[in-house]
């Protein structure tokens, strides 16, 4: 008896160091897939515009613009090796560095994907979130996530004159 009371004790002990364990870059996001559904409300130099991101898989993101009316329907599929462009029945598959067009989705998948890799990221404390900061080819970033439920609030790319506000964040766990 005494020994299963240990075992028991024990187990207690280190599922309590474990759940206690702070939050880093790298451990971040580990309780979740990294797979994910929010609107993202974008700021890019003079362009407003609202779009759809859901990420399903780690190899694929897509983003679908809702307004302005001039971008409405337009989706970008993000691959490894390529991009989908969709827009009502056509489609086109793109290098991914050869879409122009596309340059706000691309970035801001880029720094989305490197926030939830964790990998060469500072993190920083704040007003009950962490300001996660990084780099890309295209700029430094930052990204405020929720300290409690780890969801996405506010992606900022200085550089390119891109902020990000996600609406509604969920994990597709």
């Amino acid at each position: 008896m005494k020994r299963i009371t240990l075992l028991i004790c024990a187990t207690l002990l280190l599922t309590l160091v474990s759940c206690s364990r702070p939050k880093t870059p790298e451990n971040l996001f580990e309780e979740h897939s990294g797979n994910f559904d929010t609107v993202a409300n974008i700021s890019y130099k003079e362009l407003s515009a609202t779009a759809r991101i859901t990420r399903e898989t780690p190899r694929s993101c897509s983003v679908t613009f809702t307004s302005p009316e001039s971008l409405s329907d337009i989706a970008f599929v993000f691959w490894d090796d390529r991009v989908e462009l969709n827009y009502k029945a056509m489609s086109f598959a793109f290098d991914p560095n050869s879409v122009p067009g596309g340059a706000v989705a691309r970035i801001a998948v880029g720094a989305i994907n490197t926030a939830l890799d964790g990998r060469g990221l500072a993190v920083e404390y704040t007003d009950n979130a962490l300001t996660l900061s990084g780099a890309l080819d295209s700029g430094s970033f930052t990204l405020r996530v929720d300290q409690n439920d780890q969801s996405l609030l506010k992606l900022s790319i200085p550089d390119q004159q891109l902020d990000i506000e996600f609406v509604n964040f969920s994990f597709l766990d």
